[in-house]
């Protein structure tokens, strides 16, 4: 599992970044500059990546020729989901879901409903699915266009109000799932140390390249 797609260990945010991320893919299948990728975060810039693969795919085209740095059977990045899974399960976890599911319910958001395309399992991305799924899927010739659209306006203030809603309900299990953990996870960091090295110079080459790539 990757952390990111958990309800107790991904990030209380301000919003969730998809927006910013829709935009500079956007440019970047348009041709245009992508200002916005040079802005994100790392986390963005993996969003943006991620997307852009994406719509390869739906465009009948290959996405990454190679897979992403320390995937693949017994590699870090799975070795690392896979006890990011086992943290997640525990019954500790799972036993305040329906306290954050009744709560977003009661916010106007069901979390608990499967969304197509996305993984729909964990309530967090389920609520991820329904916020990406208001957005416009056309891109049109001049990007910024999007940002003028009346659907584009409301999904911006959906996904605003949508984290605000996640942050209320959800930061009480999420910092203090991370608390519990706090000790598994400087473990894990100590034992693999030289791998988690070696991963982050690989990353950033890969996000250097797709951003040249693009210039």
């Amino acid at each position: 599992m990757n952390p990111g797609d958990s309800t107790a260990f991904a990030p209380i945010v301000a919003d969730f970044g998809w927006g910013a991320q829709k935009l500079a893919s956007a440019e970047a299948a348009s041709g245009t500059d992508s200002t916005a990728y040079a802005a994100l975060d790392a986390e963005g810039q993996q969003k943006w990546i991620d997307a852009m693969n994406a719509e390869c795919t739906r465009e009948g085209f290959e996405g990454d020729a190679d897979p992403y740095p320390g995937t693949g059977d017994g590699k870090l990045g799975n070795v690392f989901h896979l006890f990011i899974e086992d943290l997640n399960n525990a019954e500790a976890v799972q036993s305040r879901l329906p306290a954050y599911t009744d709560c977003m319910k009661n916010a106007g958001y069901d979390v608990t409903a499967t969304v197509p395309g996305y993984d729909g399992h964990e309530p967090w991305a389920s609520l991820q699915g329904q916020v990406i799924a208001k957005y416009p899927t056309e891109v049109p010739s001049d990007p910024s266009a999007l940002t003028t659209d009346p659907r584009w306006v409301e999904a911006v203030a959906y996904e605003t109000a949508a984290a605000k809603s996640d942050s209320t309900c959800r930061s009480g299990l999420h910092f203090e799932t991370l608390g519990a953990a706090a000790s598994d996870l400087a473990q894990f960091k100590t034992e693999h140390a030289a791998e988690l090295t070696e991963l982050a110079a690989e990353w950033d080459a890969l996000r250097t390249a797709h951003h040249n790539a693009d210039l």
